[in-house]
């Protein structure tokens, strides 16, 4: 069976699932997980538990009593071909209706709406309110029968995005989401730990605007204390440069450090999460004014995931650049740095280029 029909089996299914492939490499991993029933988790320190096991770990941006952290194990896992014994197993479930349609606090905003916020955003932030603010906000892309779709979807994402970290993953009666993202959120391979500061965005590079410097600045900085707090050692910076993701432009710092201690891995992920490229800063000030203002609840989007090898080594990426899955409908979201030097047609622009990663895959299969 080839990949592409294996994963409309897995939907048809609706088996908890995870699909995913990193930045410049050709190979795909497709994880299957037997049991309906997740693992989930309330917060980031809970998840030393799975320092041994295999599977992709979900986290929401906000983590509440509803939007938990959840992790697919990988009971049935492929890298290449699809073995026969993968396929005889979710053959014998009965098909399921897509049951990811049931969702509340979620409303679109329209260009007036989301002006006048960066406007008051703008205000509060130069009263001293916070430095940046992060504000996101979502778009419904209707598309008939897409549950039907979503194999060909993903096909033309690995198609379009080499350099991005592809994602398709489904928590049955939860959500489902697919992203092309352009973000490391945090990499580890023994005691070695590996992130990048990514923020700003221009449609070319010939030069930065001082708005632009200053925001990912902000998350460089935010990352260093963190590391330094955390007693990382051999602290590494190297940039920042430009690089493309999509259709747009940003700058990137990459940033290394090695842990003394390579099983409190989940204190760094706790401190850096949420980082100002997704929040703001500081974001104990950021993320109150992002629950009061947003129209719409973020969920997973601007959260992390990743899978994790059974080592306790692991690869997440920011969910950026990405969408819910409806039956009908894709729900696209995306977000900028408001700074006090902020301009509201620029900050829309640029959630209106950010839209088109997954708007044109969309308008594809939709043609």
């Amino acid at each position: 069976m080839q990949i592409e029909d294996f994963l409309s089996l897995c939907v048809s299914k609706q088996v908890p699932f995870f699909c995913y492939r990193l930045p410049e490499e050709k190979g795909l991993r497709i994880g299957v997980q037997r049991s309906s029933e997740l693992l989930s988790f309330s917060s980031v320190s809970a998840l030393s538990c799975l320092e041994n096991q295999c599977g992709f770990l979900v986290a929401p941006f906000d983590l509440t009593s509803e939007n938990k952290i959840y992790f697919i194990q990988s009971d049935i896992l492929i890298d290449d071909e699809v073995p026969s014994y993968a396929v005889e197993y979710l053959s014998s479930f009965p098909q399921k209706s897509f049951d990811n349609d049931l969702i509340q606090n979620l409303s679109s905003q329209k260009k007036d709406d989301y002006v006048a916020s960066v406007v008051r955003l703008v205000d509060e932030i130069k009263k001293g309110e916070a430095n940046k603010v992060v504000y996101s906000r979502m778009v419904p892309f209707e598309v008939p029968s897409l549950k039907d779709k979503l194999p060909k979807v993903f096909s033309e994402m690995l198609e379009k995005y080499k350099d991005a970290y592809l994602f398709w993953f489904n928590i049955p009666g939860v959500s489902m989401w697919m992203g092309a993202s352009p973000e490391l959120f945090l990499r580890k391979k023994a005691e070695r730990v590996e992130t990048v500061a990514l923020a700003g965005t221009q449609l070319s590079v010939e030069k930065w605007s001082s708005k632009n410097k200053e925001e990912q600045l902000y998350v460089e900085n935010f990352i260093r204390e963190i590391f330094t707090a955390q007693g990382l050692t051999d602290i590494r910076v190297d940039g920042p440069i430009s690089v493309k993701a999509g259709n747009v432009y940003h700058l990137k710092t990459q940033l290394s450090g090695q842990m003394e201690d390579a099983s409190s891995w989940t204190d760094l992920l706790e401190a850096l999460h949420p980082t100002p490229a997704v929040c703001g800063c500081p974001k104990e000030k950021a993320k109150p004014i992002i629950q009061r203002m947003e129209a719409s609840e973020r969920g997973f989007y601007s959260g992390f995931l990743g899978f994790l090898d059974g080592n306790a080594n692991f690869e997440f990426c920011v969910n950026l650049r990405s969408m819910r899955l409806l039956s009908d409908k894709a729900l696209l979201y995306v977000g900028g740095g408001i700074t006090k030097d902020s301009d509201c047609e620029e900050e829309w622009r640029e959630t209106e280029m950010k839209l088109t990663t997954m708007a044109n895959v969309l308008e594809t299969v939709n043609a």
